[in-house]
């Protein structure tokens, strides 16, 4: 069986996901969170990672692997900028690379996990992420990597 969501479908998808990722993230930092919905495009891997910035670019990567009625992949790429300023609200020095990448990855869950949630429910799947795996890389390494883990290898991998 075949399932697909419109990009119509997806707009609800990002309020529900942002709404609940903002909640969790605010409840997290103690602090007032609004996450702005993102722009919905339907683009292959490598198409989205340019889309964002240059693949030369440094980013950190959170990668889920989403099993259940579904295999899926979702990633998440923030710029050095990006990742340093959550490092720094959550009290992590972004110069520690481990507790940087672990703090990340704690984030890429919430949102990953918000998303997978908001997308389960609005399309009746039964869909569960696995444990996020963070990895610094530039940015065109993403669409290598992430494609060549399956779901259960993400949820296996560690940091």
């Amino acid at each position: 069986e075949i399932y697909t969501l419109s990009l119509h479908d997806a707009l609800p998808i990002s309020n529900i996901g942002s709404g609940t990722a903002a909640t969790a993230l605010s409840s997290m930092l103690g602090l007032s969170v609004d996450l702005q919905v993102p722009r919905a495009l339907a683009l292959e891997l490598a198409d989205a990672v340019d889309a964002v910035g240059s693949p030369e670019d440094e980013a950190t990567a959170v990668v889920l692997g989403v099993f259940g009625d579904l295999e899926a992949t979702v990633v998440l790429l923030f710029d050095p900028e990006s990742a340093a300023t959550v490092c720094s609200l959550l009290g992590v020095d972004p110069a520690d690379t481990e507790m940087a990448l672990s703090a990340l990855s704690e984030v890429g869950n919430i949102l990953g996990s918000s998303y997978v949630g908001a997308m389960g429910q609005m399309a009746g799947l039964d869909l569960e992420p696995h444990p996020p795996v963070a990895l610094a890389v530039d940015a065109s390494a993403v669409a290598t990597i992430a494609p060549s883990m399956s779901a259960s290898e993400i949820g296996r991998a560690h940091v």
